[in-house]
């Protein structure tokens, strides 16, 4: 039995997507669909290694679209997915202290092409 972690995203890339996925707010392999996505989308690539970084950060930011500002986080990012990528985050409500017994929040989001909204 093998512990590999075995991702169609290539690990010598994997580390810019951790990097951007640190700072914009996702995981690139929380989820069959995000793996997919950003397998996909490295494979679009076709400029020079040294401007992969800053290609992949265009992209990602054209892809994880907000109604208003991102989501802030609580835990880690759960950026949730579809077979059409990224879905668009609509909202956030932040419970108040006790209601629940650590703090929490709620994230809503949306996929254009099927309509199908998600609460997070």
């Amino acid at each position: 039995m093998s512990d590999a972690f075995d991702s169609k995203i290539p690990s010598a890339r994997l580390g810019h997507l951790l990097e951007l996925g640190t700072e914009i707010g996702f995981y690139p392999a929380s989820s069959l669909e995000a793996e997919a996505f950003f397998a996909s989308l490295l494979m679009q690539f076709t400029g020079p290694e040294a401007g992969l970084k800053e290609w992949l950060r265009e992209q990602i930011a054209a892809g994880f679209r907000c109604v208003g500002q991102k989501p802030i986080w609580i835990q880690n990012p759960s950026w949730p997915f579809t077979e059409h990528g990224p879905m668009v985050f609509v909202g956030q409500i932040n419970i108040p202290r006790g209601l629940f017994h650590d703090e929490a929040s709620f994230y809503t989001f949306y996929d254009q092409q099927t309509g199908v909204v998600m609460l997070n």
